[in-house]
């Protein structure tokens, strides 16, 4: 049975209005009487380091910051229908990191319908408004670059055969954290070392793109081919420093590779740095066997409930339901007869 509007409603309140975690229907224990944190994650490899460089007004032209898709320069983004989503719901530009409202008005994207290919889409399409006529809102999201008419009906001018363009700006700087060097009044975060990006022109022949750093894999670039996004291992793959394309762009295509991580690999990693310091990704673990009745197990000194990763029989165990005194770890529920109880340290 599918999860009610009512309790996604509630969790949603709580997680973001909030920060803590929902334990309870809001009928029992409203947010300001839930307790437990649950503050929204902030992935260090998708910040926005140069943020700062974006104007506060949506520019004329683009630079190393902003990357101008406008109706006034005629680059507004053909998008691609969802085949997954109901028909014409859902529109994919195939580019990420759009600039929201939050840096100012002017990035609001503009929405655009008219024939596939058109070169000036403003002036030969027709445009679509947020709030819609009635029913027929639309959403974007502009994280993702992804337009999902959200309403209960379809705008009258989407139908088979036209195609939705979107207007507006992308964030186009460094992404990730950079060095992180402790300082007086708090830490700093310096660039990194490796480029944001590298530009090459297809010539017709060549297939094989040399990079100025080595990543640590595929998932450290974005690759993209006239604007378009390719998907690792379909369209390109990552031999050491090179990406090697697996069908030739033709002669004039613009290529752009575009680093996610300010360090490419981990040997990269300069000294006192985030990673270098936090980011230990060895641990040590001890196993057991349950009998259906032992609830207690030895742990190593030196950890508590947030040091430790409990697993039984491979689903993790929410801290709140173990404690650990000294040496001791003690499950509010006792492991089933074999289930294999996996407790992993992490690092301290």
């Amino acid at each position: 049975m599918a999860i009610q509007d009512t309790k996604k409603v509630d969790y949603l309140w709580k997680k973001l209005g909030y920060g803590i975690t929902k334990t309870d229907d809001k009928d029992r224990k409203s947010a300001s009487n839930e307790s437990i944190s649950s503050p929204l994650l902030i992935r260090g490899d998708r910040i926005w380091t140069q943020a700062d460089q974006i104007p506060s007004t949506l520019p004329q032209t683009s630079s190393e910051y902003v990357q101008v898709h406008t109706d006034y320069l005629s680059t507004s983004v053909e998008t691609v229908m969802d085949n997954t989503a109901t028909p014409l719901r859902t529109w994919k530009t195939s580019l990420v990191d759009w600039i929201p409202v939050e840096f100012g008005s002017t990035y609001q994207v503009k929405v655009y319908i008219d024939d596939p290919g058109a070169g000036d889409p403003q002036t030969s399409g027709t445009r679509l408004f947020p709030d819609g006529t009635g029913s027929d809102e639309w959403f974007f999201d502009y994280a993702s670059g992804v337009l999902h008419f959200i309403g209960d009906s379809l705008p009258s001018y989407v139908v088979d055969g036209k195609v939705i363009y979107i207007a507006g700006a992308r964030y186009v700087g460094n992404v990730g954290l950079g060095n992180f060097t402790p300082g007086s009044g708090g830490a700093q975060v310096q660039a990194g070392t490796i480029p944001a990006s590298q530009a090459f022109t297809g010539d017709g022949m060549q297939t094989v793109y040399d990079l100025n750093h080595t990543p640590a894999s595929a998932e450290a670039l974005d690759v993209y081919v006239n604007d378009v996004l390719q998907r690792p291992g379909e369209a390109w793959t990552l031999q050491n420093d090179t990406v090697q394309f697996l069908i030739t762009p033709p002669s004039g295509t613009d290529i752009f590779i575009k680093y996610r991580y300010p360090f490419a690999t981990f040997s990269d990693l300069p000294l006192r740095s985030v990673e270098e310091r936090h980011l230990n990704f060895t641990y040590t673990s001890d196993q057991y066997t349950g009998d259906g009745g032992q609830v207690t197990y030895d742990v190593n000194p030196g950890h508590n409930e947030q040091s430790v990763l409990v697993i039984v029989d491979g689903a993790i165990i929410p801290p709140q339901q173990y404690s650990i005194v000294g040496t001791v770890l003690t499950l509010n529920n006792a492991p089933a007869q074999d289930a294999v109880v996996d407790i992993r340290y992490l690092p301290v």
